[in-house]
């Protein structure tokens, strides 16, 4: 049985650190980004989280554009989003 992966994209470290270790405790893979842009590139060449986590407030690209963006690819309209 494989792990069930989480994307969990956060600009803030400290943010990111506490979500990533309580899903890694939880018995979760996890992958984590600060940058949503890059998240997005990573799923552009064909990464497939099972369920994306994301902050809303971002510079740049706001949780809100990340979450369109990636719903844009066929695959991931179905993956839970959670914010």
């Amino acid at each position: 049985m494989s792990m069930t992966l989480v994307m969990v994209v956060d600009d803030e470290p400290g943010m990111l650190k506490v979500t990533e270790v309580s899903l890694l405790r939880a018995g979760y893979a996890v992958l984590t980004f600060d940058n949503p842009y890059e998240a997005l590139q990573e799923l552009r060449e064909g990464l497939r989280p099972d369920v994306i986590v994301s902050d809303i407030n971002m510079p740049g690209m706001d949780g809100f554009e990340f979450y369109g963006s990636a719903r844009e690819i066929g695959e991931l309209r179905a993956v839970p989003f959670l914010f």
